[in-house]
């Protein structure tokens, strides 16, 4: 049974129980997240993969990031390596407005009120970086790319016995173009050897858990247990139905 609950929360517990060598922020934004996973596991190597250039600036000059365990890439993360095209939203230069279009850059095009820039990054695979890095521990995936989680995933192929969990942003429709949609991304992790233990609310675009299915195997218990809880943690009181609510709550 595949439910709707808190992913966030369903993460974050795997992370304290799988406690991975190395969690990857694919799309960091501004590394709230990354300053996340680093407070949950200390001892983990936190990798940020930031390509907008304003964002990666920003989270560089973060003294919060002035860590030897925290890497900060100003790259793409994709199925290639190599140069690719990246289309950045600008946001505006006055503080707190249209702020949401700082993560809504892609490496795919989208039609919005304005045209987007167009810049040239290198584009990485995570399998090729982790190489580089010379990572041999297990690894968790933080994905957050704007239409590109499909791309991701092919990008892992060669640590796919390396990544144990991951938690990634889907669309239900292409809202990019060229992009894979939500059916897309489950199957090919369902290839990979990935269980999608949740997802979010929205409809439209949301985020799932997946985790690897020989850990789930092995640990079949406190894996559900946990996914109970986040669960759990997720149901709104407005949610039950009037009979089940305490005198005084309701209205």
């Amino acid at each position: 049974m595949i439910m709707e609950l808190g992913t966030k929360f369903l993460f974050n517990l795997l992370l304290r129980f799988i406690k991975p060598s190395v969690i990857c922020d694919i799309g960091s934004m501004d590394g709230s997240d990354a300053l996340r996973f680093k407070k949950i596991l200390p001892t983990s190597q936190i990798v940020i993969f930031e390509a907008n250039p304003d964002n990666y600036a920003q989270i560089v000059g973060n003294p919060f990031f002035s860590n030897e365990d925290i890497s900060i890439f100003n790259e793409v993360v994709w199925n290639e390596n190599g140069p690719k095209e990246f289309f950045i939203q600008e946001a505006s230069d006055q503080e707190g407005k249209d702020e949401h279009l700082r993560g809504m850059s892609s490496a795919f095009p989208r039609t919005l009120e304005k045209e987007p820039a167009k810049i040239q990054l290198n584009g990485v695979r995570v399998d090729s970086k982790m190489a580089e890095m010379k990572v041999n521990g297990s690894i968790a995936l933080w994905i957050d790319v704007e239409g590109a989680s499909y791309e991701v995933l092919q990008s892992i192929t060669n640590v796919r016995e390396q990544v144990k969990l991951i938690h990634a942003e889907v669309e239900n429709e292409a809202f990019w173009e060229g992009q894979k949609t939500r059916e897309d991304v489950i199957a090919l992790a369902d290839k990979m050897g990935y269980v999608m233990l949740g997802h979010g609310r929205n409809k439209e675009q949301h985020d799932i858990v997946l985790i690897d299915k020989d850990l789930l195997a092995r640990f079949p218990r406190v894996v559900k247990i946990m996914t109970w809880i986040a669960f759990f943690r997720t149901i709104r009181l407005k949610d039950f139905p009037t009979s089940f609510k305490k005198d005084g709550e309701l209205g």
